[in-house]
């Protein structure tokens, strides 16, 4: 877990999720994968080779083990983090469903979510 700072919810460690990157008309700009920094209950850090534009919308897919989650956010704020990759925040504007959200967010921060793959 990851609490630095004043923040309105804590950041937890995350994984990976798939997204595409849409501009101000709707037009998609980028489809990838992306690896999470952090989660919270409203957002999330991802690092990413794609330089997003501030206010560009995300529809993001976050999996861990079976369980999937659909979010749609915008970039709050992005940073160069060297070597051609990007910092992007996104903030959680809406989720298919919340309860599953808020779930990973509990077993995260519970550390109770095994998130090594099978075998």
């Amino acid at each position: 877990m990851n609490n630095k700072g004043p923040r309105r919810h804590p950041r937890f460690d995350s994984i990976n999720l798939s997204y595409i990157c849409l501009d101000k008309s709707e037009k998609v700009v980028h489809q990838a994968m992306a690896r999470t920094i952090n989660i919270s209950e409203g957002g999330f850090l991802i690092e990413t080779h794609f330089k997003m534009k501030k206010n560009y919308k995300l529809i993001a897919t976050i999996g861990i083990r079976d369980e999937t989650v659909d979010i749609k956010g915008k970039v709050a704020h992005v940073k160069s983090a060297g070597g051609g990759k990007y910092l992007a925040g996104i903030e959680i504007t809406e989720n298919d469903d919340q309860a599953v959200w808020m779930n990973f967010i509990k077993k995260i921060s519970e550390n109770t979510f095994d998130s090594t793959p099978e075998k």
